[in-house]
């Protein structure tokens, strides 16, 4: 049976298991509206609750008809793992994506709507998935991933509603864009929780000074997380020789986050 406010998602062969498609959700500070996507683990109708991800860029998680250049593979990486969990995509807004996706001003737009979109998730998002779906609503069942931008707003929800997720994965983070970043976490500490991060070390290949801001960037996070008390219980590092910033290479490197953050109850900090 279908959840009410969802229904079921168009059969595609790039699909495995059971996605939905939410009723559009108004976004009046953001100007738009969204559609969710929801993958529900196999025997998600026995009424337990479950654990949820809520992951940006949705329309690049599932399905490689509707991907940018590919798809995460979340849904057959789940159903690999074996996975009891329920994930939520949010799709991107498109042209809007860098101003929602940065609560600061970046190098190269003034615009920063992160702070708005962070509200909608947590505010809108979230009381909608807990209303309708089997998810349970405590921090240590809830966490939050995404790539790139869609990292840099992971780790700001993570550490700015730090009382609604208890995990957290940001790959090929992009912390560089966003200067304002290490402001920011200058002035937060992290209430525990674990934390995946990872990096390519040839994300750009065109531009290889970019890819060592990359690199350098993601060991600046990384310092910051073990400075903060988290030890290899609560933070998985990871730098992929090669790897590039495709979604290939976050498909790639996937079931071992997964893996890593779902690993039982998320070990305290101290």
């Amino acid at each position: 049976m279908t959840p009410p406010s969802w229904h079921p998602y168009p059969a595609t062969p790039s699909v495995v298991g059971t996605v939905l498609v939410g009723e559009p959700l108004e976004a009046p500070a953001l100007g738009r509206s969204v559609e969710l996507l929801a993958w529900l683990p196999p025997g998600h109708e026995d009424g337990r609750s479950r654990r949820v991800i809520y992951m940006h860029d949705g329309a690049n998680l599932f399905d490689e008809a509707t991907s940018n250049s590919g798809e995460w593979r979340v849904d057959e990486t789940l159903t690999d793992l074996g996975a009891d969990v329920v994930v939520v995509g949010i799709p991107n807004a498109g042209a809007e994506r860098i101003a929602e996706y940065c609560p600061w001003p970046s190098l190269f737009d003034g615009r920063a709507r992160g702070e708005e979109y962070a509200a909608f998730v947590v505010g809108t998002v979230m009381p909608m998935v807990e209303a309708t779906l089997p998810v349970a609503a405590g921090r240590w069942s809830t966490g939050v991933m995404g790539s790139s931008l869609g990292g840099v707003i992971s780790l700001f929800l993570f550490l700015r509603y730090p009382e609604r997720f208890g995990f957290a994965g940001s790959m090929s983070t992009a912390a560089w864009y966003t200067p304002h970043l290490w402001e920011f976490l200058g002035g937060v500490r992290p209430n525990g929780g674990r934390v995946y991060l990872d990096v390519g070390t040839n994300e750009t290949p065109e531009d290889p000074v970019a890819s060592r801001v990359y690199v350098e960037s993601h060991r600046r996070l990384v310092e910051w997380f073990r400075s903060a008390g988290y030890d290899d219980r609560t933070l998985l590092a990871v730098e992929e020789p090669g790897a590039i910033h495709h979604e290939s290479a976050w498909a790639r490197r996937l079931p071992a986050a997964l893996r890593f953050l779902l690993g039982g109850p998320p070990a305290g900090v101290g």
